[in-house]
């Protein structure tokens, strides 16, 4: 009996331990890409306030500090949405949501971007497929996995979002023939601010794949990327339960 408590006893404190480490990792990321925004935005602050310069030079300063601006706002906002969503102070609207009328949705929202990107975007779905969510969401978790997809796709590829009913419940999947994930990235995707390397030159803040997680967890469901012979697929899924 002593041996047994001994051993739980372990593996709390090694539990534990693990959590205190991933708060204090979260911490470290949040810090750095709030402080790394905040210094360019008085950077370009400071510029403007001392410069002489024309009109023109004084637009772009300002354009320039609007843009983190903005960014700082939306870093603030979706961390006070996915705090919200995980402590379970969001007021979600839940109601049956047809799923493949979402696909279709989220497509055709992101078609001119990634029309401009040189990628053919296209959805297939099942017909009459719905889950209990709230749609606006759910609609904000695929965008968002489609919105990652385009942006590390290269020009010339494909992206196909899919909703239908596989194995033992309900599964929206967004695929891409891009370069994939390393196995690295792959575990830690989710995490937030995580940028895996050789994609600090790509636009977002690292805290899209957080909230789709968020998001799936609310709802039961639960997000799986994986790599395939060519680029990446993710996976949002339901228990069979799910399904109506």
């Amino acid at each position: 009996d002593f041996d047994r408590l001994g051993e739980t006893l372990n593996l709390m404190l090694t539990r534990i331990e693990t959590l205190f480490e991933t708060v204090r990792r979260v911490s470290d990321n949040v810090a750095h890409e709030l402080r790394t925004a905040l210094t360019r935005l008085l950077l370009h602050l400071e510029q403007l306030e001392n410069s002489d310069r024309e009109d023109a030079d004084r637009n772009v300063l300002m354009k320039a500090a609007t843009h983190e601006a903005r960014r700082l706002s939306l870093i603030f906002d979706a961390l006070l949405r996915i705090s919200r969503i995980e402590s379970g102070r969001y007021e979600a609207r839940f109601r049956e949501v047809d799923i493949g009328r979402l696909v279709a949705d989220v497509a055709e929202f992101y078609a001119p971007d990634a029309e401009s990107a040189g990628l053919t975007l296209s959805s297939r779905a099942a017909t009459g497929l719905t889950v209990r969510g709230d749609a606006d969401l759910l609609f904000q978790a695929v965008a968002n996995l489609v919105d990652n997809a385009i942006k590390y796709t290269s020009g010339g590829g494909v992206v196909v979002i899919s909703a239908e009913i596989r194995g033992d419940g309900p599964i929206i999947s967004v695929a891409d023939n891009g370069s994939g994930m390393s196995d690295e990235a792959l575990h830690r995707a989710t995490e937030r601010f995580y940028r895996a390397p050789g994609t600090s030159g790509k636009r977002g803040g690292g805290l899209g794949l957080t909230l789709v997680e968020a998001i799936a967890t609310l709802h039961g469901a639960s997000v799986v990327l994986k790599n395939r012979n060519l680029g990446l697929v993710a996976e949002m899924s339901w228990p069979i339960a799910a399904a109506h």
